[in-house]
């Protein structure tokens, strides 16, 4: 964890420190999202990882509502209620358009068998932004600054090693490589973490954010990894 003195870090210093903080701690270091970039996991493997996920989008709308009910200022509402309706009207869809592209049907998606480690992860995540402050949920987001290279790895290497998966269910990830998808959710989030974070507790409280979800992230594929790789000779129900 990043020790911060008494004073307040200019915010482009605290911004290039969170980076530096989590550029090692991203997800995109992980064994199983090796593999993915790799072209090494099965049909099945790429399946379980795509139902697991899912439990993790789903519940994305219901975290920014959580926010959303914290949060006392307006200004900050209206610009992160973008995200519900993002997710709402068309993120999650996109989602389950992937899971029917690599060979799932809805049902299996939508009520997948999730591995109780991804539950509890996820519904941990949900619970902290409903009871901690609102700026602790909206800095739960600042993994954002890492998530473009994950998600250009992602695409280039299931559209170039993964033949088999259909064109269409690339769609959520050219989306949120889009101005509309991440790069809008972001500069959001940097305004509003500038306007309000104003003191030292402040900051931390945004490292304690990114600490937490950096672990979350790596948690869904270390057991989607040991589930579905290391166990049963890689086998998976999905096969």
């Amino acid at each position: 964890m990043i020790e911060l003195g008494s004073s307040l870090l200019p915010f482009e210093e605290f911004i290039n420190t969170l980076k530096d903080f989590g550029k090692d701690k991203y997800h995109i270091h992980h064994p199983f999202h090796r593999l993915m970039v790799e072209g090494k996991l099965t049909p099945g493997q790429i399946r379980a990882w795509v139902v697991n996920r899912f439990y993790y989008q789903r519940i994305l709308p219901m975290k920014d509502a959580a926010i959303i009910s914290n949060c006392p200022f307006p200004e900050v509402r209206r610009i992160w209620i973008k995200r519900i309706l993002n997710h709402d009207n068309y993120g999650i869809e996109m989602w389950i358009k992937l899971g029917e592209a690599v060979g799932l049907n809805r049902e299996q998606i939508v009520e997948g068998n999730v591995l109780p480690a991804v539950r509890f992860a996820v519904d941990t995540y949900l619970n902290l932004c409903k009871h901690r402050s609102w700026i602790y949920g909206v800095a739960t987001t600042l993994t954002e600054l890492f998530a473009p290279q994950a998600i250009e790895e992602r695409i280039v290497a299931l559209k170039d090693k993964y033949p088999w998966i259909k064109p269409e269910g690339f769609e959520y990830f050219e989306w949120r490589l889009s101005q509309k998808g991440i790069s809008e959710d972001f500069s959001g989030t940097i305004n509003i973490l500038k306007s309000h974070v104003k003191s030292p507790k402040d900051q931390m409280e945004c490292i304690e954010a990114l600490s937490f979800k950096l672990d979350l992230l790596w948690s869904l594929l270390d057991a989607v990894y040991y589930e579905y790789i290391l166990k049963n000779d890689g086998k998976t129900p999905y096969d």
